[in-house]
């Protein structure tokens, strides 16, 4: 929560009715910029990182390339929606949220 407020996402609201609530409009904020920012890793198989890689197949394996492409896709996927889209996609969620 507190690097959503630092970065300007949400707003902390004190009192009796405080809360958070967001500080953008829900149109402006990207999902896939969101998952970037806020998800510590997304390295989905060990070996993304060269670093830290033991798998003893890295160097002939071609899944490597696939996963990438798919983590890929799934990156680009979230870069086409925002909030709004979420939102309007699910009637209950925006009953509450929207």
């Amino acid at each position: 929560v507190r690097r959503l407020r630092k970065d300007g996402v949400i707003e902390t609201v004190r009192g009796r009715k405080g809360g958070l609530r967001l500080a953008l409009k829900p149109a402006e904020i990207n999902i896939g910029q969101i998952v970037r920012n806020y998800e510590d890793d997304m390295r989905i198989v060990e070996c993304f990182d060269a670093e830290t890689n033991t798998c003893p197949i890295a160097g002939a394996c071609a899944l490597t390339k696939t996963i990438g492409e798919a983590l890929g896709a799934f990156q680009a996927t979230l870069d086409r929606k925002t909030l709004a889209d979420v939102l309007a996609e699910s009637p209950k969620l925006n009953r509450n949220f929207g």
